[in-house]
């Protein structure tokens, strides 16, 4: 089985987590944080704070969440939202049995938010750059495996003018959630470069830039393109 949880401070961020019945909620505290490690990085899982996610005894449509949750933008804001559903007998108390509670509850449905989850007061949302650097550490062994070792490899052989050309090949990555962030990284001259993109249509923009020029003319100048992190040199 499983129930929909939101983010106080996140919108568009529903998400699953599998429970069973004779799960306690504190046990249920560990699965919100395993299924959402990097947004939830700098939190412990008992510190999070659960509440259920209901109106008038039903469950909250996705649009509705929604819709509350960017009344609750910023976090101070709108405190009579808050205590109409942030409030005290909503919050799901760590001892008590998920199984337990449920049967005074109508059954979770899909297109529904059952939990919203609350940090700790005064703990910051991780910026997009913090929730990156896991796939950002990823990215750069897979570089160092593709480009440096065989940059390498090739040091150590001999090769013909013809052959320097068609041996290398220039690496471009784009990390994005499809929505509001989308990270351009290339390779050039041993070099990992990096910029945020703003605008959806200025990666394609982007990537006919870096393909067109070898990254010679700098992207940045490009509209809807910012930088985002120092370039890596390769020795």
């Amino acid at each position: 089985m499983m129930l929909f949880c939101a983010i106080v401070g996140e919108i568009d961020q529903v998400f699953g987590v599998e429970y069973e019945e004779t799960d306690s909620v504190e046990r249920f505290q560990e699965k919100t944080k395993a299924e959402n490690v990097n947004i939830l990085a700098l939190c412990r899982a008992r510190d999070l704070t659960l509440y259920w996610a209901k109106r008038d005894g039903k469950w909250l449509s996705y649009e509705e969440a929604n819709r509350l949750l960017a009344a609750l933008l910023p976090l101070k804001a709108n405190n009579e939202i808050r205590a109409t559903y942030l409030r005290q007998d909503l919050k799901m108390e760590p001892t008590a049995l998920l199984g337990t509670v449920f049967r005074r509850f109508e059954c979770p449905k899909r297109n529904e938010v059952h939990v919203f989850v609350e940090l700790p007061t005064g703990l910051r949302m991780p910026t997009q750059e913090q929730r990156l650097a896991p796939m950002e550490a990823k990215m750069d062994a897979i570089y160092n495996k593709l480009v440096v070792d065989s940059s390498r490899e090739r040091k150590s052989k001999h090769y013909g003018p013809s052959d320097m050309d068609s041996e290398f090949c220039p690496m471009m990555v784009v990390l994005t959630n499809l929505s509001d962030f989308w990270c351009f990284y290339w390779t050039s001259e041993d070099q990992i470069h990096s910029a945020l993109v703003c605008q959806p249509q200025s990666v394609f923009e982007l990537m006919r830039h870096t393909l067109q020029t070898g990254a010679s003319a700098s992207p940045l100048l490009l509209k809807g393109v910012i930088p985002f992190k120092n370039g890596l040199e390769i020795k």
